[in-house]
């Protein structure tokens, strides 16, 4: 058979090699992932959505750590430190002493007085990419966790959950960087693509984790299972 031939006959992604899935194929399923875990799960809210600073702070709290712990320890800390020029001020033991029962914890309390000092003195939390990510403690994820929920802006927040759950479906392939986890989601989704991380996580936690309960997922027949 001539290399025409298959050339002519292969799928256009192939030809392109893109790095997610084309749009003709399967998309319009992968479109419908967001509303079927809404119906699923119930609509729900982010913790401090709206408020970046909060958003902000309890990103840093959260690696290795689940919101059982995360989000009454980051409520302490607001309920002592109001606002980011008092934690800026704040002894380190302090806030150790708060954040004791965290992962990581001596490492996040040096992270959260430094961010704090650094929008202290700006006066305002950054709504731009470049300049969160100059804060010490936010790198890309969470940068786009603020972006997302702090100033509901359109893109998506990639972290473990989704990055799995994103190649087990298929929508990229099991390679795939997290900047194209994030093009792909904002390419089938719509103005509440920012949701997609928060769905996601939920669905990680409950049903696709390590070992994926499929028969209980919604999204079973959409869901290639890449790697399961």
């Amino acid at each position: 058979m001539s290399s025409l031939f298959l050339l002519i006959n292969a799928p256009l992604c192939d030809i392109l090699k893109l790095n997610f899935v084309c749009m003709g194929e399967n998309m319009g399923g992968y479109a419908e992932v967001l509303k079927r875990l809404k119906q699923s799960f119930g609509v729900t809210f982010p913790f401090y959505e709206g408020d970046p600073y909060k958003v902000l702070i309890s990103c840093i709290l959260s690696a290795r750590s689940r919101d059982e712990r995360t989000y009454p320890t980051a409520n302490k800390l607001f309920e002592k430190y109001h606002g980011p020029c008092q934690l800026a001020e704040a002894k380190l033991e302090d806030v150790q002493d708060i954040l004791r029962h965290l992962g990581l914890w001596r490492e996040k309390s040096k992270r959260v007085i430094d961010a704090a000092k650094v929008i202290c003195e700006l006066g305002y939390v950054p709504d731009t990419f470049e300049e969160l990510t100059k804060i010490p403690g936010i790198g890309r994820k969470c940068a786009h966790i603020v972006l997302a929920y702090g100033f509901g802006k359109r893109v998506v927040a990639v972290d473990t959950h989704v990055r799995r759950i994103s190649k087990r479906l298929g929508i990229v392939p099991t390679d795939a960087k997290d900047e194209e986890i994030e093009q792909a989601w904002l390419s089938v989704l719509g103005d509440d693509a920012k949701d997609i991380n928060h769905y996601l996580v939920a669905l990680g936690r409950r049903l696709c984790g390590r070992t994926p309960k499929c028969n209980e997922c919604p999204l079973n027949d959409i869901c290639k299972k890449q790697g399961v």
